[in-house]
């Protein structure tokens, strides 16, 4: 359990650094970087890496949702269905 939790810490680190790169990307529209010609290209290389950035982060997390899924499964359903946890009840 440990595990996938230090693996949400880290996707929720890669979402923050992600936030800080739409910032970054607002103020250049924002003209605090305004240098003719330069903004556009500044512009282009960020878009671009960022995209790429959030379609790899969100592959990692809906990877790791996944197994965490999976993992929590394999350690509450038992073979015949039932919950660990939980009595069937008896029907009468």
């Amino acid at each position: 359990m440990e595990i996938f939790l230090d693996r949400f810490i880290a996707e929720n680190n890669s979402i923050k650094r992600l936030q800080r790169k739409l910032i970054e990307l607002e103020s250049l529209l924002e003209g605090k970087i305004y240098l003719e010609g330069r903004l556009l290209w500044v512009l282009k290389k960020n878009y671009t890496d960022l995209k790429k950035k959030i379609t790899a982060t969100e592959r990692d997390f809906n990877k790791l949702k996944k197994e965490f899924n999976n993992y929590l499964v394999k350690i509450y359903i038992r073979e015949d269905g039932s919950i660990n946890g939980y009595k069937k009840k008896n029907a009468s």
